[in-house]
């Protein structure tokens, strides 16, 4: 039973990279001991502690991913003290426009510069508060 368990926490703090939710891991992690503990001491009664352990970890962790993901998207909601209410009110930014200019093949200073495009910024974007984003939508015209 010692062996397993030290296989399934390996296996847990091996699957925990960088990409992954470290609440949702954890979740599965500690779900996963509390499970098998119950699971193999439940089995003990029925004679099948292994396969009790492995039930229990199974399902307490992933009882326990949802927890530590649901814990992790709350605390994502309130990022810096914002809520989401207050996150609804932040300036927002206009699009800049941009132009995209091809320039053929040349030869500079005995160079081959082959063709490319070259871009263009005609106008920097702009802050503008939600309510002229929402009056100027109301009449038609495309936010600049």
């Amino acid at each position: 039973m010692k062996k397993h368990v030290a296989m399934l926490l390996t296996l847990l703090c091996t699957l925990s990279c960088a990409t992954s939710k470290d609440s949702t891991w954890l979740g599965i992690g500690i779900g996963s001991l509390i499970g098998a503990s119950i699971g193999a001491s439940v089995g003990g009664v029925q004679g099948v502690p292994k396969e009790g352990a492995a039930v229990g970890a199974l399902a307490i962790g992933a009882l326990g991913g949802l927890i530590g993901y649901s814990e992790h998207q709350r605390q994502q909601e309130s990022v810096g003290g914002y809520d989401k209410d207050a996150q609804k009110n932040m300036p927002a930014m206009t699009m800049p426009q941009v132009r995209r200019v091809w320039v053929p093949d040349q030869i500079e200073d005995g160079q081959y510069i082959q063709g490319h495009f070259v871009y263009i910024i005609d106008k920097q974007s702009n802050w503008m508060l939600n309510e002229n984003r929402k009056r100027e939508s109301k009449n038609g015209r495309d936010a600049n």
